[in-house]
């Protein structure tokens, strides 16, 4: 009995010691298979993990992230409306690959297209999106090779809004497809799109196509909140994904996985090792009011100030690596408008900078003689 009972506990003290070991391992394995992989911090842009990252190779339908960045800034921009129609030309129907079977010669509306880019990766929505902003599909993948670089995404080249192949040149990098999944991210109208599952989806004709998102996180990685896949036999299996734990944000993208699930394990893999390790604190959120700033001159004599995006703090194994500076007027002369920007607070973390603007709540109009006038009145 008692020899039993030695064997047992021995096992069991084994098994401790060596799993956790293994299990790490083995985790990092995962990522090993890929081609490269980069993990970045949302807030302050800082590369947390990354293997390969500046290296190009074909990154498939991820592409069409950069798609839905050129469409949500025209949407911003009040140039394209989701209830609008598009029509569906014949080169937009014939695309192939993964699509929602659109009926050509007939039109449909920018929210539903817009639904088949993100659930289903849709070829034949992405080419009548990228028609309908630029006119013509060359005229569409020159604006997006022209806002790759004004994203910094500077080993980028797109050859078509899908990303399936091509006879022309076409490559991205880990680090750029992240900068554009952040790009993404900032887009709020984004995410009434990004966590549908499937979807009946009914054309005009009343024909009914099921639509399946591509991002299966979503049902294995509860902290998951949006993603864009990519495959062919060039790129690989890829995946760039947002997560959330908390306030904290990460973006994992993986390139050139050997299978479908060495992708997904590599972004959970990926994500763990980042939550596990980093964390943040928010300072302020997008909108909210910071401070209340002096008028010189004015009808009223304060006014409140707001940030147009979240503020936080990174840290490491709860060690604070970032640094925040105030850089904005404490007295603004009046006259001004709403939405004034005043200045900005800097986050340093890192070699990485992000500014937030600070800006006024409401306009106040400049002192006039009657207002002086009254002043001194009441003063008496």
């Amino acid at each position: 009995m008692k020899k039993s009972i030695f064997i047992f506990l021995l096992v069991f003290l084994i098994s401790y010691l060596l799993f956790p070991v293994n299990a790490i391992f083995a985790e990092e394995a995962i990522e090993e298979k890929c081609f490269s992989y980069c993990v970045s911090d949302y807030s302050s842009g800082l590369i947390l993990y990354a293997k390969n990252e500046h290296k190009k190779h074909e990154i498939g339908s991820m592409v069409k992230i950069m798609t839905l960045n050129i469409f949500f800034e025209e949407l911003e921009k009040n140039t394209i409306s989701l209830d609008e129609e598009v029509y569906i030309s014949d080169n937009a129907a014939s695309m192939g690959g993964s699509q929602m079977f659109l009926d050509k010669n007939t039109s449909y509306k920018v929210s539903d297209l817009i639904k088949g880019i993100v659930v289903c990766s849709a070829n034949d929505a992405a080419y009548a999106i990228g028609e309908r902003i630029s006119g013509d599909i060359n005229s569409f993948i020159n604006l997006m090779n022209n806002k790759a670089k004004e994203y910094g995404m500077n080993n980028t080249l797109f050859a078509n809004s899908t990303g399936l192949p091509s006879n022309k040149e076409q490559y991205s990098t880990a680090f750029d497809v992240n900068i554009a999944t952040k790009k993404l991210m900032e887009h709020d109208k984004y995410y009434d799109y990004a966590k549908i599952w499937y979807e009946d989806f009914v054309h005009p004709s009343g024909r009914i196509t099921r639509i399946t998102n591509t991002n299966k996180l979503l049902k294995r990685y509860n902290k998951c909140i949006c993603a864009k896949t990519g495959y062919t036999n060039e790129a690989g299996f890829c995946i760039s994904a947002g997560a959330k734990k908390d306030d904290f944000k990460v973006i994992s993208t993986v390139i050139g996985g050997e299978s479908s699930d060495d992708r997904f394990n590599a972004a959970i893999s990926l994500f763990n090792r980042a939550f596990s390790t980093y964390s943040t604190k928010l300072l302020y959120r997008k909108n909210e009011v910071i401070d209340q700033v002096n008028v010189i001159k004015g009808k009223e004599n304060q006014v409140n100030v707001y940030v147009d995006k979240d503020v936080s703090l990174l840290y490491k194994e709860n060690e604070l690596i970032s640094d925040v500076q105030y850089n904005y007027s404490k007295d603004i002369e009046a006259p001004f408008l709403m939405n004034q920007n005043i200045g900005y607070i800097e986050v340093k973390t890192g070699d990485n900078v992000e500014k937030v603007n600070v800006l006024t709540c409401k306009e106040i109009q400049k002192k006039g003689l009657f207002d002086y006038f009254s002043q001194i009145l009441t003063k008496k």
